[in-house]
């Protein structure tokens, strides 16, 4: 487990391996020294990858095909 900072991102991210795939995960703080305080209470064992939610009033693909 380590701390890099990417140049597509402004923020540090912490790399680590998780069912043997690499993984990476946001600090969300430009400070390296926040970043690094983080990496230190960070529990790659406990980490769940968040699963991705429809946002806002996104119609059913059955309604829109009915519609048009």
């Amino acid at each position: 487990m380590f701390l890099s900072k990417s140049t597509k991102s402004p923020f540090y991210q912490i790399t680590f391996e998780a069912n043997g795939k690499r993984t990476t995960v946001s600090t969300r703080t430009t400070n390296k020294e926040v970043a690094y305080k983080f990496l230190a209470k960070f529990d790659a064992s406990n980490y769940k990858k968040p699963i991705a939610t429809i946002k806002g009033n996104s119609p059913l693909l059955s309604i829109f095909k009915d519609e048009y």
